[in-house]
């Protein structure tokens, strides 16, 4: 099952829309807000929140899948929320730079998004119970390596993270498919998505 770039497009629009030409410190994509392109069931299956926080050390942006039964016990759901570094700690950083480290934080995300849908499609895409733990038995089971114990009842929290070392230096478009599955399967070529997603938000 192949998922073509544009389905993201309305994420991508919902969310630029908000924290960059807005410059709004915090952004959501919820319901509808993801496009008509989106399945209808993972609109209410997931939902994205972006942050724009002081992170510590040189952290640039931190990606993070919560398991939201933790929080609402009739929840059956995930919020990826993604944190975005307030650069205050960079005076260097000018509000131009900033908005293409943005852009390139957000395209890199979506990437990590892409493959939780892809998840989510394959398993059935309903909204039942067993669609649910199948799911939250995969991204807390085997990807157990990037789990963090937060104090919620289910510590099913998955996080990844990059510093601005990685952004500047390094080519960010660039990871192998199994930084983004954590070696599961998949039929995403993540290099051809973020270059898709950066195109989208440098095209604004």
């Amino acid at each position: 099952m192949s998922i073509p770039a544009i389905v993201f497009k309305g994420l991508l629009k919902t969310l630029a829309g908000q924290f960059i030409d807005q410059r709004q410190p915090s952004a959501e994509c919820v319901g509808e807000d993801f496009g008509h392109q989106i399945n209808a069931n993972a609109k209410h299956f997931f939902s994205i929140s972006l942050i724009e926080i002081d992170l510590p050390n040189d952290l640039a942006v931190v990606g993070v899948l919560c398991d939201d039964s933790a929080s609402y016990l009739e929840r059956r759901g995930y919020t990826f929320f993604v944190y975005i570094d307030s650069s205050k700690k960079y005076s260097a950083i000018t509000e131009d730079l900033k908005t293409i480290i943005s852009k390139l934080e957000l395209a890199h995300e979506t990437c990590h998004f892409a493959f939780y849908y892809e998840l989510f499609l394959s398993l059935g895409a309903d909204l039942t119970n067993t669609v649910y733990e199948q799911f939250q038995n995969i991204v807390s089971g085997r990807l157990k390596d990037a789990i963090t114990n937060e104090n919620n009842i289910t510590n099913e929290t998955v996080v990844e993270e990059h510093t601005y070392y990685e952004l500047i230096r390094k080519n960010i478009d660039d990871y192998p498919n199994s930084h983004y599955t954590k070696n599961n399967q998949t039929n995403l070529v993540f290099r051809n998505l973020f270059i898709s997603f950066f195109g989208y938000l440098t095209a604004k």
